[in-house]
């Protein structure tokens, strides 16, 4: 009988230990990608690590392995090639070579098209002569279905991007933004963003529809809220421009963002935690108005 004791002791203490929440010893890494602009959108380049201070929940973080513009950057272009998206593709597939040159030696472009489905199109390469090619080929097509599903689109780039090595990532979707939501609500969308540490950027060409709370909103029949993506990450939107003309400065300023990380602070696993990056009061002062743009959290344990 007297064998059994260890057996049913750590059977009690397994159960106990299931009621119990699991924390983090600061052993895990939280990864930020910032960029500071001036007043007038322009990058600001040349800070250092001490000109930035970082919040964990409000508390002082120490930053490390901090870099600027010399880490390789993956982006993937996610492309809405529905119907109401022809008259903006043709322009942007004969002009994308061009604008995929803001783009530097080492970093690498990945393209997905989506409507109602999503395809990935091209993997990440660091080719960047083929890439018109491949939208021209994929405007008229019409093989991924004739609606506009924004969410699912993003949530499936989310999952490519995050099982891609390197440490800056990025998705740039173009898209006229008419559409809905089926599946997949919103929050879930910004999780997975801050789950691959993804920078979620948007170019919305004509008169792209923005995001409105209704008090009778239908979930699946309202906006995509992608100026939230854009907002949680720390990303860009240019609204209005052709995506032609939009994309190469788009590019550009994701080349030219800060990343570092800092260790997290001990944290129930599952719980979300805020960040807030901010400049120094000496910098800020030398840059009046400037701005810095980062992802606004995430979530322990993940």
């Amino acid at each position: 009988m007297r064998r059994y004791v260890p057996l049913l002791l750590a059977a009690i203490l397994a159960s106990a230990q299931d009621d119990v929440p699991l924390f983090r010893t600061g052993v895990s890494l939280v990864k930020v990608d910032a960029e500071v602009e001036d007043t007038s959108g322009a990058g600001i380049p040349g800070l250092r690590p001490n000109d930035f201070r970082v919040y964990d929940e409000g508390q002082p973080q120490a930053i490390s392995d901090f870099a600027s513009e010399a880490q390789p950057l993956h982006v993937l272009m996610l492309l809405d090639v529905s119907p109401s998206m022809s008259k903006w593709l043709g322009e942007l597939g004969s002009k994308s070579t061009e604008s995929l040159g803001a783009l530097r030696a080492g970093d690498k472009v990945a393209l997905m098209g989506f409507a109602t489905r999503q395809e990935l199109l091209q993997p990440l390469t660091t080719s960047k002569s083929e890439m018109g090619v491949k939208i021209i080929g994929n405007i008229y097509k019409q093989t991924l279905g004739r609606e506009t599903v924004v969410n699912e689109a993003i949530l499936a780039a989310s999952k490519y991007m995050g099982g891609q090595a390197g440490k800056r990532r990025a998705i740039l979707i173009v898209t006229d933004n008419e559409g809905a939501r089926k599946a997949v609500s919103d929050d879930e969308v910004v999780r997975a963003l801050h789950s691959s540490n993804i920078v979620f950027s948007a170019i919305l060409v004509g008169n792209a529809p923005a995001y409105a709370k209704t008090r009778y909103e239908s979930p699946g029949s309202a906006p995509p809220n992608v100026e939230r993506f854009v907002a949680e990450t720390g990303g860009e939107v240019i609204r209005g421009a052709a995506p032609a003309n939009a994309l190469q400065p788009m590019l550009k300023g994701l080349t030219t963002r800060y990343t570092f990380q800092y260790t997290a602070p001990p944290a129930e696993d599952g719980t979300f935690r805020r960040i807030r990056v901010e400049l120094t009061p000496e910098i800020a002062a030398k840059y009046p108005g400037a701005r810095v743009k980062a992802r606004s959290g995430y979530t322990a344990g993940k």
